[in-house]
């Protein structure tokens, strides 16, 4: 699909706001409602857009330590792999997970309360997988810098 100005005009505004309405996208770029509203439907369809959904702050719900650690799995089968990513998803911890080239396997994203819970998910959930051949910590001291937004220009 190719994506014309009001399409990427459309998906910037919402990216910065998912609750932005039609009627205030079509007043800021100068189309009809209609033409705003078929064009949120048709990026709908062609999946450009995948879903709506809201930003939390995970610090105001206790969730203040943020870390990194890079696993690399003793078996390296596509089995192995494929149920590695199965046992990320059943981890509530585990933010995000994804597979590299090079020096490791793995990047996971992690969020807990405080290393005190960290250490709890190491020890208790994490170190009771049998594949997990090395894993290295990185503690978040601050975030310089988060984006969701994908640039459409």
């Amino acid at each position: 699909m190719v994506l014309d100005f009001y399409d990427k005009r459309i998906l910037h505004h919402l990216q910065l706001n998912a609750k932005v309405t039609h009627r205030k996208m079509s007043e800021e770029l100068g189309l009809s409602l209609t033409a705003v509203y078929e064009r949120v439907k048709r990026l709908e369809r062609n999946g450009i857009i995948k879903k709506y959904s809201i930003e939390v702050d995970a610090s105001k719900l206790g969730k203040k330590q943020k870390i990194f650690c890079l696993v690399n799995l003793k078996n390296h089968s596509k089995k192995e792999f494929s149920r590695f990513v199965g046992q990320m998803d059943g981890f509530s911890e585990v933010m995000e997970c994804y597979q590299l080239a090079g020096e490791f396997d793995f990047m996971l994203k992690v969020l807990v309360r405080d290393i005190a819970d960290y250490q709890e998910f190491i020890i208790d959930k994490f170190g009771e997988l049998e594949n997990v051949a090395q894993v290295k910590t990185a503690f978040v001291l601050s975030d310089e810098k988060i984006s969701e937004i994908i640039p459409v220009d």
